[in-house]
């Protein structure tokens, strides 16, 4: 770390950027040589990398990426370069997304150091849904990884800062062939990249989505959707950033509900009858919103109700206890339950489980549990 220090203190950054810059035909080797030696310097070092931020290294390596997508060699140093600037690196990371190199900033934490391809989009591009699934091997595992990134790099909030900002002139972006290997090139709305940058780090990660919900996340995309409501793709990509945001995250859920997520959702669908992926997601969106709603008729479809869905009869009531270890599970499952979902009482009022009492726990969750079985829960859980 000290000889890195020495080495930026010396102009090793104002060098790197200066081969960053320097054009020789269409050769890029003096760049890919700049590019690895930025990548080092900067790495781990915060005095560097504030160097690097001064000194328009994050600018130039954004335009690198841009104009030569199939220089693999390039793509993989600069992406790896770029990675080591903004993870761990709030400022940087603001810095890169508001330039407009949001695209650069996830596919370079999708980066791997020891990946040698370097072909842009040959991890996961900004497209929805590119991070990862079940179906995908490792899929999960990469979709981690990058959220973890993100959540470092302080990705999360600045998108969201950027969303709440009027749309800003960025770095040229190169169009056609050039961006054919990302497809999220075919948005052409920045707040659509913005969108589909904020769904891919929060879906299905409640501390990201908590973060982000916190930051204003929920309420930033409703009001570009309400703003926006007759441009397709941002009512189609906040829908799916509205659904990253609140499957599953009963706090999100309420944001979303005092927002007046449905309204926004319907004239959405109403608004643009003909879009399937933002039918889709607006569906799920509605689910997420009503599924505290609907808690108490599906709870036998939980691992907790298919665990205790069989009833052993006790016939002797005296001989109906229940142990320590059941009553934990049930608070375990209950605690949980009440984090995923926006419960609501009787009165309306979402049940949280500091202030929850006996009641609230047998209407929504001891009598729905028992009811089918018609039997105490004791013997449901024997």
């Amino acid at each position: 770390a000290e000889s890195q220090r020495r080495a930026g203190e010396a102009g090793g950054v104002e060098a790197g950027v200066a081969g960053l810059r320097r054009h020789v035909d269409n050769d890029t080797t003096v760049r890919e040589h700049a590019a690895a030696a930025l990548g080092h310097l900067v790495r781990r070092c915060r005095h560097n990398q504030a160097l690097a931020r001064k000194g328009g290294v994050i600018e130039a390596l954004i335009t690198l990426l841009r104009q030569y997508p199939d220089a693999a060699s390039l793509q993989s140093k600069a992406s790896i370069a770029l990675q080591n600037l903004v993870v761990d690196n709030q400022s940087n990371t603001k810095v890169a997304v508001a330039m407009g190199g949001i695209e650069e900033v996830i596919s370079a934490l999708h980066q791997g150091p020891s990946r040698q391809d370097g072909r842009r989009g040959s991890g996961s591009p900004t497209a929805r849904g590119s991070s990862g699934g079940s179906g995908n091997g490792g899929g999960d595992s990469m979709r981690e990884k990058f959220q973890a990134k993100g959540r470092d790099a302080g990705l999360i909030e600045a998108v969201i800062a950027a969303l709440m900002q009027p749309p800003k002139a960025g770095i040229p972006v190169a169009s056609g062939k050039s961006r054919k290997s990302n497809p999220a090139a075919a948005l052409q709305s920045p707040q659509a990249n913005l969108l589909v940058a904020l769904a891919d780090l929060v879906e299905g990660h409640f501390e990201n989505q908590s973060n982000a919900a916190a930051k204003g996340g929920v309420e930033a995309v409703l009001t570009i959707m309400k703003a926006h409501q007759q441009v397709e793709e941002i009512q189609e990509c906040g829908a799916q950033a509205l659904v990253g945001l609140i499957v599953e995250n009963g706090p999100s859920q309420r944001r979303a509900k005092a927002s007046d997520a449905a309204n926004a959702l319907r004239c959405a669908t109403d608004t643009h009858p003909g879009s399937q992926g933002l039918r889709e997601a607006a569906e799920q969106a509605f689910a997420a919103l009503c599924s505290g709603e609907r808690f108490a008729e599906n709870i036998m479809e939980t691992d907790y109700g298919r665990r205790h869905s069989t009833c052993t009869s006790i016939t002797d009531t005296a001989m109906r206890g229940v142990t320590l270890e059941q009553i934990l599970e049930l608070q375990e499952f209950v605690q949980d339950s009440l984090r995923k979902f926006d419960i609501v009482d009787s009165s309306g009022t979402s049940m949280c489980w500091e202030d929850l009492n006996l009641y609230q726990l047998r209407d929504h969750f001891m009598s729905p549990l028992t009811r089918k079985s018609q039997c105490s829960f004791a013997e449901l859980v024997v």
